[in-house]
């Protein structure tokens, strides 16, 4: 995998635009640690970042593909791996949601 940076500036769901039943904001980022080993899910812009590291930027190893991969299995061993089945489960709920026509998402204005 390519290393790439991972912080952003992304703009979050909010309660009042999430296009959820319950209202609630959804979650894009996921995180777990394991003495100094991190592995981490980011839903960006430009697709699903999945990474890990040991507590360095220099041992920080990440990939990341199209919504569209995803959702066709890119990176799933890799998640339910290191988080299991139910937290796949929620990202790839996020990430055929944010994709629903006409979602309001953290990365597109909503239609008017």
């Amino acid at each position: 995998m390519a290393v790439l940076a991972t912080q952003s500036a992304m703009r979050r769901w909010t309660r009042e635009n999430c296009p959820t039943s319950s209202n609630r904001s959804m979650k894009t980022h996921w995180e777990k640690t394991k003495g100094s080993h991190l592995d981490y899910v980011e839903l960006h812009a430009e697709g699903v970042l999945v990474g890990s590291n040991d507590g360095t930027i220099e041992s920080d190893s990440a990939g990341i593909c199209s919504d569209a991969d995803f959702l066709v299995g890119r990176f799933h061993d890799l998640i339910i791996n290191a988080f299991g089945e139910q937290i796949l489960a929620d990202i790839v709920a996020a990430v055929q949601l944010r994709n629903t026509p006409g979602a309001t998402t953290p990365y597109r204005e909503p239609t008017a």
